[in-house]
């Protein structure tokens, strides 16, 4: 994981794993590091240089972190939403350059559709989001006064749906918290 939100995908995969096929968390950075150190995980600097076993990734940029002759594991992270001025960019379901992936998990079946169809040879399978398995079904739930969520994708200039929204967002998201009708929560990705 060369990024947080990435360790963050892995982990309940990894944990989910029995202990002996668990293998190194490899993480790409001191700040990811520390990040995984804050979770109780036992981590390495780098590493995935080298050959190795299988090893799983969470983003399109770490595919190019791992020694040629590894097998790959792609996790999907997020909802791995795709678009449509771009279909093969290769960061998004169905891109290009990911011959090398054996095994992509994703989050629901249009993304498994989409990689089935640009990589037959690759095992395809439907897991969800792992990342929300450790919230208690209470907080996935409706709750009283309605939760309104806003999230801003980075200032990725790859699409127009990929830019920063946040600045056109502010006011909308600042009117619902003031009204008191709804409980109001914002993220940015990553």
């Amino acid at each position: 994981a060369t990024q947080s939100s990435y360790l963050h995908h892995i982990e309940p995969v990894w944990k989910a794993l029995p202990a002996e096929m668990r293998g190194t968390f490899h993480v790409g950075s001191r700040q990811v590091m520390k990040d995984a150190q804050r979770r109780c995980l036992d981590v390495e600097l780098g590493g995935c240089r080298m050959p190795g076993p299988a090893t799983i990734i969470a983003g399109y940029h770490d595919l190019h972190e791992c020694h040629p002759g590894r097998p790959l594991i792609y996790l999907s992270h997020g909802v791995d939403q795709t678009y449509q001025d771009h279909p093969s960019h290769p960061a998004y379901a169905g891109g290009k350059q990911r011959g090398r992936v054996g095994l992509f998990l994703v989050p629901h079946e249009a993304s498994a559709a989409k990689e089935r169809a640009a990589y037959p040879d690759a095992l395809v399978e439907v897991i969800g989001c792992p990342r929300l398995d450790p919230f208690p079904a209470e907080l996935r739930s409706l709750h009283d006064p309605l939760v309104v969520a806003f999230a801003w994708h980075w200032d990725a200039p790859i699409v127009p749906e990929s830019r920063w929204s946040f600045p056109e967002w502010r006011h909308s998201m600042v009117a619902l918290t003031q009204s008191g009708e709804y409980q109001v929560i914002g993220t940015g990705h990553p």
